[in-house]
């Protein structure tokens, strides 16, 4: 039961810190710029993502072996708040979603081989992301769950992109629900820091 706990909470929770996140951004303007190629940015970017997040299980592990259990999940209940506030935030206001996005479709003209340019923009836009702190914090929630959170992580990235290239032209409306977007995400870091913080203080009293 922890272990499916530890699969859907990961999916959940990466799928709302990547609505909107750079790596999506990345991957929306590639999608657009070759739709008769999705299957190979589509390809390119999860499998980036993924490798993103493999690392990013490897790091919560190791410092678990250095750090009291305890401590670590009430650390990173405190950062999945911070998350929350940070989340409510960062767009800093109306239009910011279009104004990033419109920038990705307008950047630098990708090389011939589109699965290889959507794997290196993809990397190279997730590393210091929410995705990764949020995939570092469940590995160090769920000690006994790691390949269950990693299983959910690449699953959430998956379910995030795949809309991404099913919807096409229409993401580029999505700015006009950016708030929406980002109170959902915000609600969900706020819910599961909460909910870790009552286990360890209340009801393992």
């Amino acid at each position: 039961m922890l272990l499916l706990e530890a699969f859907l909470t990961s999916l959940v929770l990466v799928g709302a810190s990547e609505l909107g996140d750079k790596a999506q951004l990345t991957a929306w303007s590639l999608l657009l710029k070759f739709r008769k190629k999705r299957a190979r940015v589509f390809a390119g970017t999860v499998l980036a993502l993924a490798v993103a997040a493999a690392i990013a299980v490897v790091f919560g592990a190791g410092i678990q072996e250095f750090v009291n259990p305890r401590l670590l999940e009430v650390g990173a209940a405190l950062l999945f708040l911070g998350l929350c506030v940070y989340t409510l935030f960062e767009w800093g206001g109306d239009g910011a979603i279009h104004h990033e996005f419109g920038k990705e479709i307008d950047g630098g003209k990708p090389g011939n081989n589109v699965f290889v340019t959507a794997f290196t923009r993809a990397f190279v836009s997730e590393f210091g992301t929410k995705t990764q702190l949020v995939t570092v914090l469940l590995t160090v929630n769920y000690p006994a769950g790691r390949t269950e959170v990693f299983l959910g992580v690449v699953s959430g990235i998956i379910v995030v992109t795949a809309i991404s290239g099913i919807l096409g032209k229409k993401v580029n409306e999505l700015h006009h629900a950016h708030n929406v977007v980002r109170f959902v995400s915000a609600a969900s870091f706020g819910l599961f820091g909460m909910l870790v913080l009552i286990k360890n203080f209340i009801i393992a009293g």
